[in-house]
């Protein structure tokens, strides 16, 4: 059991380094990006495939929380793509995998709109076939990527590269990214971090 719990605690280290590299200033921005969008009625379109997916179905839900936290607070108005299976489904069908965040976007997103997209490799094709399509105008692209950011790096106005080849790596960076997201959104318009209900 030492050999396997020695990976494990090399990975937890790992893990722990790049949490505490993630450069709070990008986190700040990206936070204001998505205040000024909802106060301006725009929308956050998040996207990725697995457990990107699952990911940006989190932070969108975070989203939504924030907003019930004061009247005052403005809506964070917020999807995730991968959580509407049917027109998904659909259009991966009839149009192709890697086009179907594209096209679904070509209906929904609209000039001051927020996209969100997340991959650990920086090279998913239905992902940076979302983020390179030339409409609408006066989108902001947001993204999370791992190893050196891939094709994404490029595409994107502000994006977090993880620097690791590792997912599992990758992946934990990344939500560790989202929550601080969602705790500088909290700061930012004013609402108290959660804290667990005691039964």
């Amino acid at each position: 059991m030492t050999e396997p719990l020695n990976r494990l605690s090399s990975l937890r280290r790992e893990i722990a380094r790049l949490v505490k590299a993630i450069d709070l200033r990008l986190v700040s921005l990206c936070a204001q990006i998505i205040r000024q969008a909802a106060q301006n009625r725009k929308t956050v379109y998040a996207f990725g495939n697995g457990g990107s997916a699952a990911l940006a179905m989190h932070l969108v839900t975070d989203l939504i929380q924030i907003s019930q936290t004061s009247p005052s607070c403005p809506p964070f108005k917020a999807v995730a793509l991968s959580d509407q299976v049917g027109v998904q489904s659909a259009l991966a069908n009839d149009y192709g995998h890697r086009n179907a965040f594209s096209r679904h976007l070509r209906v929904l997103a609209e000039q001051g709109d927020v996209l969100f997209g997340i991959s650990t490799s920086g090279s998913s094709p239905n992902v940076l076939a979302s983020l390179s399509s030339p409409s609408p105008t006066g989108l902001v692209r947001l993204g999370l990527t791992g190893a050196r950011g891939g094709r994404m790096r490029d595409l994107c106005d502000h994006c977090l590269v993880v620097q690791s080849s590792n997912p599992f790596v990758v992946e934990s960076v990344h939500l560790c990214f989202t929550q601080l997201l969602a705790a500088r959104i909290r700061q930012i318009v004013g609402a108290s971090q959660p804290t667990l209900k005691r039964s």
